[in-house]
């Protein structure tokens, strides 16, 4: 019986050793903060107010909400920057940046300025950032925006400079109400009937001719379409809120679509293939304050010559005419 009583004592206490050996300790966090980076040290330093000498807490990290990393700091690592777990506004400009995965953890942040770190291509980390309503990846090698698309949040979005040629993972962005694309490589507009609550949309120099995916967003107050291969102007004559219209240096002739867009108050055409302006005319909202640029296209601007006289119909209506 005592040997029965001391096996199963025995067994107890076994069980009891295994368990705690496997029992893992409870995660702690570091006490101070390790950087890969010193300019990135230095900079948190400088934003903490920390003389040089002294180490960084995760609970100081903690305690920033804004943060801004110029050119000046000439960073290469973000590693240590998950610690600013509070960050809502972050800005990191002309620095030389090209792993963005320390930032997957800030997911409170609602501002995220990239711009003119030259070598971001994976934006992959920011899908997590689900509560930003504000965007910037500029001046970079992006070429896949696909991890944007859970990004449902998104009010401004600016991707100037990149190398994108599809924005289909923008479609479902429909909270988007300021888009900047240009200087791309995008000609199909199609995944951007969708944002219906665009304002203003730039999609400067970059290889489109189809405008008609832009019909459909009819709150559009400012278009620049500048520096692409616009023919046909139709798509526009829906876009009746269009205050500002920029459509210098592509191949359009026909201005008849424009007539009907009575809220015109800048209109770009330089740099066309333009011989006939009545369009203008017949716009009866062009007048007093407005301004239309007409330099470097197909017209007649001999004296008596019907162009002239459109010219100068609109100028007696106010509209300052630049010719």
């Amino acid at each position: 019986m005592r040997t029965k009583k001391a096996m199963l004592l025995g067994v107890i206490l076994l069980l009891m050793f295994l368990l705690g050996a496997c029992a893992a300790p409870a995660p702690t966090a570091p006490e101070t903060v390790v950087f890969a980076d010193e300019n990135l040290e230095a900079a948190i330093k400088d934003a903490l107010g920390k003389p040089a000498g002294e180490a960084i807490t995760p609970a100081e990290m903690a305690g920033l909400k804004e943060l801004t990393l110029p050119v000046v700091w000439d960073i290469t690592d973000l590693s240590g920057i998950e610690y600013c777990t509070n960050l809502t506004w972050l800005k990191v400009g002309g620095n030389v940046i090209s792993d963005l995965s320390p930032l997957a953890p800030l997911t409170n942040l609602t501002s995220l300025i990239l711009q003119m770190n030259e070598i971001i291509s994976d934006i992959s980390p920011l899908a997590s950032l689900t509560s930003l309503t504000e965007l910037h990846i500029v001046d970079n090698q992006v070429s896949d925006i696909s991890p944007l698309a859970s990004l449902s949040n998104l009010t401004w979005l600016n991707l100037w400079g990149n190398e994108i040629s599809d924005v289909s993972p923008l479609a479902s962005l429909t909270n988007l109400t300021w888009v900047m694309l240009q200087s791309n490589q995008i000609s199909d507009l199609s995944p951007l009937a969708s944002l219906t609550s665009l304002t203003s949309l730039n999609l400067q120099s970059n290889q489109i001719s189809d405008l008609s995916p832009l019909a459909s967003l009819t709150s559009l107050v400012e278009l620049n379409l500048q520096s692409n291969q616009v023919s046909d102007l139709s798509p526009l004559a829906s876009l009746t809120n269009l205050a500002r219209l920029n459509l210098y240096d592509n191949q359009v002739s026909d201005l008849s679509p424009l007539a009907y867009l009575t809220k015109l108050s800048r209109l770009y055409l330089m740099g066309n293939q333009i011989s006939d302006i009545s369009p203008l005319v017949e716009n009866s909202g062009l007048s007093e304050g407005d301004t239309v640029w007409l330099e470097n296209n197909n017209l007649d601007l001999s004296e008596g010559s019907e162009d002239l006289e459109n010219i100068r119909q609109l100028e007696a209506r106010g509209v300052v005419v630049h010719y």
